[in-house]
């Protein structure tokens, strides 16, 4: 088939797709008494063109001929393959829905938290009740369920709906990136059905059931194309169906009509991190932005080479992405070959090196809801690409150039023909991060956009240019991205335009600022990392199926799960950097005083004044608890550290990284993880380490209790830090094994004329254990009544 006609097939059946179900929102909103196949095509057709032309999609992907509209009714043979592949992609995408019986349909069921239905094995069982989000679209705020549904959802549809028309109904090109941004927001907290009863509740929703959907009819249309170009010529919809039942059902292993791909960048952390200079932060932001375009330029390119659209995307962030192909020899064939050239290009350039695998997935595991069998395929060939690094190349990796004559970059270590000065010598390519760090900064760089030449910074060789208006992108830029203001759709943008929110929060970028109007008492800088406890568990077996869990695990549960976390990370740490909830120690008021460094896919890097950073860690564990229901086995884990602005940013990095690991092997109870470190001390080498970890949900409630306590306590005795400091050499000498220090409590406990110091000594003899959280909470406090010179 000619290339630009297998193209415009492939944007008809994501496009399609990604329409197939609007209805169903129309329906739930409206009054008349319609099913929502019909609903859909009406509600196309009011919009007019280019969205007209894709009515039928919308009334006719049903097979099943219960349905009042039926994919046999199509009698259009120009969308035959295309309604196909829809129809049959449709039920492979709800195939956890099959099973409903004894449920009945709700129209006003909300949206239920799919982080409810997470379970570990081997973890302990909690009673959980269920958490649903309210119906509303994503306006750049943070969405947080609650236990208690809103009901009556008829006006909030219709206002859904009239939304995304008037976003619509003026725009002349139907391309799918714009579609796939414009639905997330107004269709990404909308169910994708609403069967309730015998305890389901509708948990996936209609935007991830709508771009699963698109993604796997592009698979099969590209699949049919290659496996069985016969099938071009069939007319009818219903028989095409039919023979893709046939080819692809019981098909296995090469057969398989679609491929899983999943790719790694290697080397994140130490290209983010390892850097020792004055301009650290600033260079940071810039190497945390150029690293989230670079997984996206390595994506864009690769689906542009296939000739893909952006539907293929299952999921991209913090340096990993997982992509749904058609498994064709034509695909694997350069898959191969772009994962040696990508590689060749990051090695030539200094960059992470890329981890490409892929797997087949079969029709019965997408039907079957079994698709953790394909992830952890999948899982284990990623695993084998990490002990094989740049596999191929090693010829080049050690077969170094000449370093004669050669100089080291003072900024990043690498070494250079010849050295710049960009407010300082550096080399070439860190005097590009440091131009770009001042450019992206300006309210004006709101789009990042390839072009033919100049450009403002390079991505692998190819120049990239800053602008502010999506009227200003090329028209012939293949895509761009936009980075600040993601849920604000622009009419004018056109083109392939790609949310890519880089901006996640900054007070100030000068660590000066953040001392002098952040900290209380010491003038110290803290250094915090968190991420995500066991999330690789969480995507290959976090959704059981058994007779106690009737969930499936199925492409769409895994999209949404996916989706929120990004969600999360991506757009919601600046809502919780912006409005603080804890506030435990100093006169503070409005934003944090910390910068976030990075803020990946379930990854977290902030620097910032010793107070605000604790204060933000509780934040932000607390929030994702509320934004995970509040699920033990869906937790955070993070480590702080105390450093000076003379500390180089990627030891930082490295010490909050051990505070981190110590978080995530503290034991509380029957659980490990799920925990915070605060004011971590690395372990010295014969002398017993201080545990300065606290589970989350019991011991971080009791840990805040002393820190007021111990103000208090300090306030009233009028800033004295004697008291806080015997309690520190209280629990040295119980860390050093001294029975006798309960004695030396005792002693002091009778001296004290201070009857707020005698019942806190008391507390302590009476639970040895709470003697390791007085101690850091008297440090918390000791830091506080520090002066600046201290």
């Amino acid at each position: 088939m000619e290339k630009q006609l297998l193209r415009r097939l492939i944007d008809e059946t994501a496009i399609g797709g990604l329409l197939h179900d609007v209805g169903k929102p129309v329906q739930r909103g409206g009054r008349e008494r319609l099913n929502h196949m019909e609903q859909g095509g009406r509600w196309l057709e009011a919009l007019g063109e280019p969205w007209a032309s894709f009515a039928w999609a919308a009334r006719f992907h049903h097979s099943h001929p219960n349905y009042a509209l039926r994919l046999s009714d199509f009698d259009d043979p120009r969308h035959a393959l295309s309604a196909a592949a829809i129809a049959e992609a449709d039920s492979l995408s709800a195939a956890e829905r099959e099973d409903l019986e004894g449920t009945g349909w709700d129209k006003d069921a909300p949206l239920r938290n799919v982080c409810d239905e997470i379970r570990l094995e081997g973890r302990p069982r909690q009673e959980r009740r269920p958490t649903f989000f309210d119906l509303t679209d994503l306006d750049g705020t943070l969405p947080f369920p609650s236990p208690s549904a809103k009901r009556s959802l008829g006006a909030d549809y219709a206002k859904i709906t009239s939304a995304l028309a008037d976003l619509l109904a003026d725009t002349k090109k139907a391309e799918t990136s714009f579609l796939l941004r414009a639905l997330e927001r107004y269709t990404a907290l909308i169910p994708s059905d609403t069967a309730c009863g015998g305890g389901r509740y509708p948990d996936i929703s209609l935007f991830d059931h709508l771009r699963t959907t698109a993604m796997l009819a592009v698979c099969l249309v590209v699949a049919v194309i290659a496996d069985k170009p016969e099938l071009l010529g069939e007319r009818r919809p219903e028989k095409i169906a039919a023979a893709l039942g046939r080819l692809y059902k019981e098909a296995a292993g090469e057969n398989a009509p679609f491929l899983l791909v999943g790719g790694d960048l290697r080397g994140v952390q130490r290209f983010i991190y390892d850097i020792s200079t004055a301009r650290a932060l600033r260079l940071l932001r810039t190497r945390s932005f150029y690293l989230e375009i670079l997984q996206e330029h390595i994506l864009s390119t690769l689906l542009d080479e296939l000739d893909l659209p952006r539907t293929q995307v299952l999921y991209v962030g913090g340096g990993h992405f997982t992509l749904l192909l058609p498994n064709t020899a034509a695909v694997r064939s350069h898959l191969r070959t772009f994962d040696r050239g990508i590689n060749e290009a990051l090695l030539d350039e200094g960059s992470p090196a890329l981890s490409l695998g892929w797997t087949r997935l079969t029709w019965r595991e997408l039907k079957e809801g079994d698709v953790r069998q394909a992830y952890r395929r999948l899982s284990a060939e990623m695993e084998l690409g990490k002990v094989r690094p740049l596999k191929g190349l090693l010829s080049r990796v050690i077969g170094a150039d000449d370093t004669r004559g050669r100089k080291s970059c003072p900024i990043c270590g690498g070494l250079t023909d010849r050295l710049v000065d960009d407010d300082g010598p550096c080399c070439p390519r860190c005097a590009d991060f440091v131009r770009l760090g001042g450019r992206l900064a300006r309210p004006e760089s709101r789009y990042a956009c390839p072009v033919e030449e100049g450009g403002d910074f390079h991505v692998l060789g190819r120049p990239y240019r800053l602008v502010k208006e999506g009227s200003d992108i090329p028209p012939g830029a293949p895509w761009a991205f936009v980075l600040r203001e993601p849920r604000r759709l622009s009419r004018d943008e056109g083109g392939n335009v790609i949310a890519l929110p880089w901006e996640i929060y900054s007070y100030d970028s000068r660590i000066e600022t953040l001392l002098d109007e952040g900290c209380v008492g010491a003038r110290r800088l803290a250094a915090l990392r968190l991420d995500v406890d066991n999330l690789g568990r969480l995507f290959r077996e976090g959704f059981p199926d058994t007779q106690e869990e009737t969930r499936r695990y199925s492409l769409s549960r895994l999209a949404t799960l996916s989706r929120l976390l990004s969600l999360f990370f991506r757009e919601g740490i600046a809502q919780i950097a912006s409005t603080p909830q804890t506030r435990l120690i100093g006169p503070h008021a409005g934003k944090r005083r910390l910068l976030v460094v990075y803020a990946g896919g379930d990854d977290l890097f902030v620097v910032g004044a010793w107070n605000e950073a604790a204060e933000f860690a509780i934040d932000t564990v607390r929030a994702f608890r509320a934004f995970t229901g509040d699920n033990a086995d869906v937790t955070l884990s993070g480590g702080l550290v105390l450093i000076d602005d003379k500390t180089p940013v990627y030891q930082a990095a490295r010490l909050a990284g051990e505070a981190e690991d110590h978080a995530k092997d503290h034991r509380f109870g029957e659980r490990t993880k799920d925990s915070l470190t605060f004011f971590h001390v690395p372990l010295v080498p014969g002398k017993a380490g201080e545990d300065r970890a606290f589970n989350v949900r019991e011991e971080l409630p009791r840990l805040e209790a002393w820190i007021g306590g111990l103000a208090e306590q300090s306030r009233a005795g009028k800033g004295d830090r004697a008291f806080l400091r015997h309690l520190m050499t209280l629990r040295e000498r119980q860390m050093e094994g001294d029975a006798l220090w309960k004695i030396h409590g005792a002693y002091a406990a009778g001296r004290s004329n201070d009857t707020r110091e005698k019942d806190l000594l008391g507390q302590l003899l009476q639970k040895s254990d709470e003697l390791r959280m007085a101690c850091t909470a008297a440090q918390w406090v000791d830091l506080a009544l520090r002066r600046t010179g201290d």
